[in-house]
């Protein structure tokens, strides 16, 4: 009850201090409306003639004192009406963002999940939320040694000291519903044993579970009432077995294990690779894998010659292999579960720097706690639907939605799933330069979003969007997480290649196998064969003619555009 009532407070607090902020918008602007009537009228009637000052004077002192009453009302209401508009929000933003970090860091658990999914929503949340609740990826409320002490031996049923030669008591990291703490392994021939993390539930996580996620479904319903659209309730009843899955560290040893496989089948030098686990000192609160030292992935330039381009590539592909070949799917891959590090294979070369190789990146996923496997079935749909939506095929796409999840509006599927602006129908080709700006306009936005509008359009289709996502299996929610957060890294890392359309190559190229893998004769294959290099060669080839053209407009455009524009066009990325 206790937990109810913090957490009912909190929200309430969040959601009142916005009708303020909003309230105190409006009025501001209707009193800076009333200043600029007011000041228009005196500057007319200063300049009126004699005839005209009866009339023009009736307004005066009327007007004059409602305004000046409501401008004292509202100037003293706020410390904040001396600032600019701007403030006022970032500045209503902070508090409310304080105040969930504050919430989930008291709460734990799930309250921390969630902080967590709203860090990877920086295409819609105002920077401030992204920013104030980043600690909540591996930097939450940590549990006394003492008690992980007692969990440990509890487990073990053994004292740490007949495993473990040392243990750090100070975690090296701590998240929703585990910490972490470096230790040494003993061993029996004298050598230095190897180093370990102990992964360690909280204590309680697993019981406050069920009350937990009752608290967070009823503030759901709650805020669907106060907004429209921002009931989640249903998403989150359909992802309730898969959250408590993750509570159970022998399935995550399991999860580890079988993506350990697929990633040597896909990447066998190595380049993204999972720690390994220790099955024989595994429970199902405890789990003890290999230590490997790494930064997060969005420190990257933290190392020295590191290529954001290089990493970005290895992510992107990693996954679209995990969602377009394997369906095993990694649903929680933020960047506290991502390390960087120099692959320990790379030899540096020269010394001379204009000879000296750049680094090779390995990337480390950790976590698998939290994954989801497509069927079949749920696989052959994910594929045909990112294809027809990265390829713009709005006919087939529509079709494929009405057909298999009753859901006709696809505009709407393709911004969620795209996070991108998206209008069905065909764009201009045309080379006349100010047509090319347009595009150029466009394009930027295609690839690189506009807060400010994807925001509004996210606000005004909310009820939408959410009745969208209800009519989709679990696993495409969980897809959808994936996408996201990945995206956010992305941009993070500086969005240095084209995401889309690498993810849509692969796609291509993971069907197209599976495509070929089935025929039966060689006839059928030869054709499949043929047909998968020809649509590869389709979007290799638009992607490099959409960099020329953008590439062909900036050059136009130099003739015909001021040089502040120019310069501002020219700053436009070419990924997203």
């Amino acid at each position: 009850m206790y937990r109810l009532a913090v957490s009912f407070i909190a929200a309430l607090c969040i959601i009142v201090d916005y009708k303020i902020s909003l309230r105190l918008f409006y009025a501001r602007k209707k009193v800076t409306k009333w200043l600029e009537n007011t000041y228009s009228r005196l500057d007319r009637l200063a300049v009126s003639n004699e005839n005209d000052l009866e009339e023009n004077s009736r307004f005066s002192l009327m007007e004059i004192a409602k305004g000046g009453m409501s401008s004292w009302a509202v100037i003293t209401s706020d410390d904040c009406w001396s600032q600019q508009e701007e403030n006022v929000w970032k500045q209503c933003h902070l508090r409310s963002a304080q105040r969930l970090k504050k919430v989930a860091l008291r709460h734990g658990g799930l309250y921390v999940k969630c902080g967590q999914s709203l860090t990877m929503m920086n295409h819609i949340l105002p920077p401030e939320y992204c920013h104030s609740l980043e600690d909540l990826q591996d930097n939450v409320r940590k549990s006394p040694f003492h008690v992980i002490k007692d969990i440990l031996e509890n487990e073990f049923q053994c004292s740490l000291e007949s495993i473990f030669s040392s243990i750090d008591e100070i975690p090296i990291a701590a998240a929703s519903i585990a910490q972490v703490h470096r230790a040494r392994l003993r061993n029996t021939d004298g050598a230095p044993g190897a180093e370990v993390a102990i992964k360690v539930q909280h204590d309680n996580v697993a019981k406050n579970f069920e009350h937990d996620f009752q608290t967070i479904q009823f503030l759901c319903v709650i805020a669907g009432y106060l907004f429209t659209g921002f009931n989640f309730s249903e998403l989150l009843e359909n992802s309730k077995e898969i959250l408590r899955a993750e509570l159970n560290f022998l399935k995550e040893a399991e999860n580890t294990e079988k993506c350990t496989t697929q990633l040597k089948a896909f990447d066998p030098e190595g380049y993204v690779i999972t720690p390994h686990v220790y099955h024989n000192l595994s429970t199902s609160r405890v789990l003890v894998t290999e230590f490997i030292h790494g930064k997060k992935i969005t420190q990257l330039a933290q190392i020295e010659g590191a290529s954001a381009k290089d990493v970005a590539e290895r992510l992107i592909d990693t996954f679209a292999y995990q969602l377009y070949s394997t369906g095993f799917i990694h649903a929680d891959p933020h960047p506290g579960n991502l390390l960087v590090r120099v692959h320990p294979e790379h030899t540096p070369g020269k010394t001379f720097w204009p000879l000296r190789k750049k680094p090779k990146m390995q990337i480390v996923i950790l976590d698998h706690g939290l994954y989801t496997s497509l069927t079949d079935e749920e696989r052959r749909l994910w594929r045909e639907l990112w294809l027809s939506l990265a390829t713009r095929r709005d006919t087939e796409l529509r079709e494929i939605l009405l057909e298999n999840f009753a859901i006709s509006d696809a505009a709407v599927f393709a911004r969620v799933f795209l996070m991108r602006p998206y209008e069905e129908g065909g764009s201009t080709t045309s080379l006349n330069p100010l047509a090319l700006y347009r595009k150029a306009r466009e394009y930027q936005q295609m690839m690189r979003v506009d807060r400010g509008e994807y925001q509004n359009w996210v606000l005004e289709n909310m009820d939408r969007s959410t009745k969208m996502l209800c009519r989709l299996p679990p696993s495409f929610c969980l897809i959808l997480r994936n996408i996201n957060t990945v995206r956010a890294i992305h941009q993070d890392l500086g969005s240095p290649v084209d995401r889309i359309s690498r993810m849509t190559l692969a796609c291509f190229r993971y069907t197209a196998q599976s495509s070929i893998s089935r025929g039966s004769g060689v006839a059928h294959r030869l054709v499949r064969r043929w047909n998968y290099y020809l649509q590869i060669s389709r979007v290799a080839i638009s992607t490099l003619m959409q960099e020329w053209r953008f590439y062909l407009t900036i050059y136009l455009l130099g003739f015909v555009l001021t040089p502040e524009e120019y310069t501002e066009l020219q700053s436009y990325p070419l990924s997203g």
